[in-house]
């Protein structure tokens, strides 16, 4: 741990540096642009419940602002993730477009991150995973918020690794109205708008975002397609009567991976009363995400969210605000699947038996929640609340057409047994000359599927402030339906060193509920497990800001515990621990009578756990080893360089460096790793009165190289051979992509 080691002292160095620099430095406002300056003390939101200065938020957090998304050309979340510190992304163009680890904690799903969209969560109900396709309409984006570590204290279970929060234009916000027209590489095409209007004191805001993609082919795909292979899919052998079915006019058996996605967003505001709904759909084929030998690519998969919530804030006086929200949020995930599961018979293994079936689940939660805000008087400020949150939710999926008795379906549509292979009447042999019809899924989850969970919390947080000191205490109190009562404390400490540095020291606990989907069969009952337990986290972190000739200058040096992980197999096993090192760097300059900015970000990353697969035994040992996946040295770099008054040109980069492959992945037994890369993309616009045309260049040097496979990341890449698991263990990405967009705005 030399590097570590090395880092701590530099970051100690730098700290003492700022200090002597302070006598001599000029203050915030003359160092920095008004945007800067705005940026540092901007009332961010998400790291205590109520707005306050980042400057002085107990959080390491990095601001994303609309000029940002629009400037950079970002067009989905995945965009903006690729471009800041801490996150490891692996896209698959699977039943969720990408999947995204934050600060090291590999998982089987994006479930450790909390998604906040206006405070509401937005991760799905049954897997409480974040889904990272492209629905998202980014022009309705005020900005995005995202804290690092967690922040149980604040928004209870499931704020684990940090949390995103998307913070929508309000419906009196001062912006007028527009649209995004986009298209480009894989016949991708969007259109993107918002419109906001009035009606005496009712104000509303609305947006829409549609988008359509064929996404790569196979020939797009660079670097090492593995079994990510259209032989394997076309294998008959292999398939059977199921390459005789077809979706979106293809029949199955091609590498064809549609994708289609959709959102709309309405805000409402009513003197002081505010409202807001979010809908989206987003489509997606299986991608590169499963071995081609156990999974047909051409099939959709369907995620669906809807939320609402309805809010109030009376003043009490000038000091005393009490807030009160009512949500309701739905999520459903359906979809079709087709699989081939290798034929055990001694000699047999080139065969499968086969199934076609349909997936399903459906979930509700309401939630009520007060929060009191007591202004500052004096040295404190304090604020307090309560929250009751019930859900109601789907044991496992129902599944009719797929391997019984081990997976669910409705009793009236349940099979005699035990059909041609022996597990129900829709799994047949590769060789048999036809695929019964499955029956169609009802609507309603039935009651025997279903279960109910209730949250109940209550928070309080207080802050001192005095002189250059501020300090921050808070604790909430969760009691849990299934899993009883946790208390996650977090203690901040902060000094201005001087008018152009600051110091935070900060402690954070979490804990993460164990998901439904793993619980109560989310693999069909084959690996359900409902002694699961929940994870626990603890963070430890010094973070220094310090600002000089139009450079905001952030670091943070940070130490996590994790106790209880649960794994792809449904299963607590080990403790683990993540060290790290994150520097967030932001310019912005006037040189040549034009305002310049940019950014650069560095990560260090040094993600352990207790145990490692031992692939001879095929078990987990104890025994400390690389978690896997998590790149150690991560760098981001971008600038944006105003060309003329019309012209403006956005060039970012990132450097990700070479990755030990996760423990359970065949190809780490074979000393395999994953090189380091670079990529980069350029964004070119163009501006005349309210119209802007941009033409923007994704991996501008058709880089090839692969990210990490997701969840057991199994199959291998010896195709000589069945794949050894479901699960692709690398996933080969896209080539140089080009898109043009129109945009209007008034």
């Amino acid at each position: 741990m030399s590097a570590f080691r090395l880092l701590s002292a530099l970051t100690a160095l730098c700290l003492t540096a700022a200090t002597a620099h302070a006598d001599r430095a000029a203050g915030f406002d003359d160092l920095l642009s008004m945007d800067l300056d705005q940026l540092l003390n901007l009332k961010v939101s998400s790291a205590s419940g109520v707005p306050e200065s980042a400057r002085h938020a107990p959080a390491a957090l990095i601001v994303i602002t609309a000029d940002d998304i629009r400037q950079r050309g970002y067009d989905s979340l995945v965009d903006v993730l690729q471009d800041v510190p801490g996150f490891d992304i692996s896209v698959s163009g699977g039943t969720s477009h990408a999947t995204a680890w934050q600060r090291g904690y590999r998982s089987p799903f994006a479930q450790r991150t909390l998604l906040l969209v206006d405070g509401v969560v937005d991760n799905e109900l049954w897997s409480q995973a974040t889904d990272l396709s492209r629905q998202y309409p980014l022009q309705m984006l005020e900005r995005i918020e995202i804290l690092y570590g967690p922040a149980s204290a604040v928004y209870g279970a499931n704020a684990f690794a940090g949390v995103i929060h998307l913070i929508t234009r309000r419906a009196d916000a001062p912006v007028g109205s527009g649209w995004t027209l986009r298209g480009g590489s894989h016949a991708t095409r969007s259109v993107e708008g918002d419109w906001a209007s009035s009606a005496g004191a009712l104000k509303f805001r609305a947006g829409v975002r549609l988008f359509a993609s064929d996404d790569p082919g196979l020939n797009d795909l660079q670097g090492r397609h593995g079994f990510v292979s259209a032989d394997w899919l076309a294998d008959r052998r292999v398939w059977g009567p199921v390459l005789d079915l077809q979706h979106d006019g293809r029949a199955l058996g091609s590498y064809h991976d549609p994708a289609d996605n959709r959102s709309l967003l309405l805000n409402l505001d009513y003197g002081a009363w505010q409202a807001g709904l979010l809908w989206w759909q987003a489509t997606e084929g299986f991608g590169r995400q499963y071995a081609a030998d156990h999974a047909q690519v051409n099939l959709p998969w369907q995620r669906e969210h809807a939320r609402l919530y309805l809010e109030n804030q009376h003043r009490f006086h000038d000091r005393l605000t009490l807030t009160t929200r009512a949500a309701v949020r739905h999520s459903r995930e359906t979809g079709e699947w087709a699989e081939a599961e290798p034929d055990w018979n001694p000699g047999q293994s080139a065969f499968s038996y086969v199934s076609y079936s349909r997936w399903n689940t459906r979930n509700h939660a309401w939630s009520l929640e007060q929060k009191l805000d007591l202004a500052a008087h004096g040295a404190w400020r304090w604020l307090g609340g309560w929250k009751v949150e019930r859900r109601d939710l789907t044991k496992a999926y129902a599944i009719c057409g797929y391997w019984e008795p081990a997976s669910y379906c409705p009793d009236d549509l349940h099979p005699g047994l035990p059909g041609p292979a022996g597990s129900g009447p829709w799994v047949v042999h590769s060789s048999a000359p036809a695929l019964p019809a499955a029956p169609d899924l009802p609507d309603a989850m039935p009651g025997d599927n279903r279960f109910q969970v209730t949250n109940r919390n209550a928070h309080l947080q207080g802050t001192w402030t005095h002189g250059p000191w501020r300090a921050g205490l808070g604790m909430l109190l969760d009691t849990h339906s299934l899993y009883g009562t946790h208390s996650t404390p977090r203690l901040s400490l902060g000094h201005d060193l001087s008018p152009v540095t600051t110091v935070k020291l900060l402690y954070g606990e979490a804990w993460q509920e164990p998901a439904a989907k793993q619980v109560y069969g989310g693999w069909n009952g084959r690996k359900a497990n409902p002694d699961l337990q929940p994870e626990s986290a603890a963070n430890t972190e010094l973070v220094l800001m310090h600002a000089v000739r139009g450079w905001l200058h952030e670091m943070s040096l940070y130490q996590a515990r994790y106790g209880n992980a649960i794994r792809e197999d449904a299963v607590n096993t080990s403790g683990r621990r993540v060290r790290g090192l994150e520097y967030r760097g932001r310019f912005e300059r006037d040189w040549l009578a034009r305002t310049w900015s940019g950014y650069l970000y560095y990560s260090l990353t040094d993600a352990r756990d207790d145990e490692h697969y031992d692939p001879a035994a095929k078990r987990w040992v104890a025994g400390e080893a690389d978690i896997g996946d998590i790149a150690r040295h991560k760098l981001q770099l971008g600038l944006t360089a105003p060309l003329s008054a019309d012209w403006r040109l956005s060039l970012r980069g990132r450097h990700m460096g070479s990755r030990t492959l996760y423990s359970r992945n065949p190809l780490r037994a074979l000393g395999e790793r994953l090189p380091a890369h670079t990529t980069a993309d350029a964004h070119l616009e163009y501006r005349h009165r309210d119209w802007t045309t941009a033409f923007s260049v994704y991996n501008l040097g058709d880089t090839a190289y692969e990210t990490p496979g997701i969840a057991a990341a199994d199959a291998g890449t010896d195709t000589s051979q069945r794949a050894t698991g479901y699960y692709n263990s690398v996933l080969p990405q896209d080539g140089r992509t080009v898109y043009l967009s129109l945009s209007y705005r008034r």
